[in-house]
């Protein structure tokens, strides 16, 4: 099977509504899902951004722009 094949079988699942129907199948689930989301909602965006905030320290440091604004 090459990815002309592997393409045409997505296209067609896609064609006959298969994405849309099983959206629908699991909308209650996602709707639950998404109000607990809802509700977490900054606690999910604080954890987040605490993950970020190093790897953009390290990327700014890297660069050398941390020792040109903190010069002693």
């Amino acid at each position: 099977m090459d990815a002309g094949d592997r393409g045409g079988s997505g296209f067609g699942a896609y064609i006959t509504g298969l994405p849309f129907i099983l959206a629908a199948a699991f909308l209650p689930r996602f709707t639950g899902l998404m109000g607990w989301v809802k509700r977490h909602m900054a606690q999910i965006e604080r954890r987040g951004d605490a993950l970020l905030l190093p790897e953009t320290c390290d990327r700014v440091g890297a660069r050398g722009w941390y020792e040109r604004f903190n010069k002693s």
